[in-house]
């Protein structure tokens, strides 16, 4: 899917979208790309390929935030992250079927979904989303969940929304930025934000919805 990647000219807010449990749309690579699960070492890939996206400023960021964030839990790393390999191997893409507790319990989450730049619109970012919903199924016995989004990325709003993720506009999070005063008001104008983004992406390509 081309054209999800970030878009900085306007106002940097943080979303929430969620997912009950329900049926997942089915995709499957195309060509000679695999899927390959997390193995030791590919922490580099990991950083190589967000940092691409604009999520980090170098790899070296990348890298350091990784650290910080997964190996505490290393184990859960081979079974959850995964990565898309091309012809020649190399890591093109990734998303982790990641757990967190930002309702206060603990509770499966689409974790740090990318495509490099130049392997995007090839067929792969759905593909990826089906296996992480695989996953939730295989390890948690169903596909609720939850992901982190930002209004910089309105343009993947569309894309999680095909599997089956809606905005969320219910209370605070337990463990979220903003606080319960500000949340709704900022919760609001975020989503007012991706959803203005969304009408002229579909208006400039004759589509409505």
């Amino acid at each position: 899917m081309k054209g999800t990647g970030m878009d900085k000219s306007i106002p940097l807010v943080k979303l929430i979208m969620t997912r009950e449990n329900s049926d997942f749309p089915v995709y499957n690579l195309p060509g000679d790309y695999t899927f390959c699960m997390y193995q030791d070492g590919m922490e580099k890939d990991w950083a190589r390929i967000e940092s691409s996206v604009g999520e980090f400023e170098d790899d070296d960021r990348a890298l350091e935030y990784f650290k910080k964030e997964f190996l505490g839990d290393r184990e859960a790393l081979y079974k959850r992250m995964i990565f898309v390999l091309d012809g020649e191997a190399t890591p093109v893409g990734t998303v982790t079927a990641w757990y967190g507790d930002l309702f206060g319990d603990m509770r499966s989450k689409l974790h740090w979904f990318a495509v490099r730049p130049s392997a995007q619109g090839l067929g792969l970012a759905r593909p990826l989303l089906t296996r992480c919903m695989e996953i939730f199924s295989d390890i948690a016995g169903d596909t609720r969940a939850y992901l982190g989004f930002q209004t910089w990325s309105y343009r993947a709003a569309r894309l999680y929304a095909h599997f089956g993720f809606s905005p969320y506009f219910g209370a605070r999070p337990e463990n979220w930025f903003y606080t319960p005063e500000e949340f709704e008001r900022i919760n609001y104008f975020g989503w007012s934000l991706v959803t203005g983004k969304i009408q002229e992406i579909l208006i400039s390509k004759g589509e409505r919805r």
